[in-house]
């Protein structure tokens, strides 16, 4: 099984890679700011290493990427479990839905629109790499999160949940966070 996995990653990252070669080519990065915030791209082998060795995503029902931008994240946890994106950015947005499709990958799903909108109570793991600080969010958060929040990147955290762990992998600092009441 993990042959299988692996090699669904490399062809993960292989798309992911073409696309960033795609925009470097074009003369863009692979990030930009987006009507409602940042959107700068995950580092694969970062993600592949936290779901493969510090979180158990098998054990998880329900993932969900706020914010997930170019779908990478979402893909590589839908080969773990059911992962759900959301993304305001329409381009983001498109970009995911085309390689979802491409892999013909039945556990991931992609939702355009604003998290702020979506109730978070059903998913087990909630990720973020936050582009803003979380305060408005964490309200969210602590009204509707039932299971942990994973916060990849050093910029924001929420002060009044719980952290769990925090490790670095690659350089980026990752943090798990649990709601502070125990819900």
């Amino acid at each position: 099984m993990a042959n299988d996995l692996n090699a669904w990653f490399s062809a993960i990252k292989w798309a992911y890679d073409s696309y960033y070669k795609t925009l470097l080519k074009a003369g863009k990065m692979p990030l930009r700011s987006t009507e409602v915030g940042f959107w700068g791209a995950a580092v694969a082998d970062e993600i592949w290493d936290l779901f493969m060795g510090y979180l158990n995503l098998y054990s998880a029902k329900n993932f969900i990427d706020l914010g997930s931008g170019d779908g990478k994240v979402v893909l590589l946890a839908s080969l773990f479990t059911k992962a759900t994106g959301i993304e305001h950015d329409k381009d983001l947005h498109a970009v995911a839905e085309h390689i979802r499709k491409h892999f013909k990958l039945p556990n991931a799903n992609f939702i355009n629109g604003n998290y702020f909108d979506h109730d978070l109570s059903k998913y087990d793991v909630i990720f973020i790499n936050p582009d803003q600080p979380l305060a408005r969010l964490e309200k969210k958060l602590l009204q509707e999160m039932k299971g942990k929040l994973v916060v990849y990147g050093h910029l924001y955290h929420p002060p009044s949940l719980k952290k769990i762990r925090s490790f670095t992998i690659g350089g980026t600092p990752i943090a798990v966070y649990s709601h502070p009441h125990g819900l």
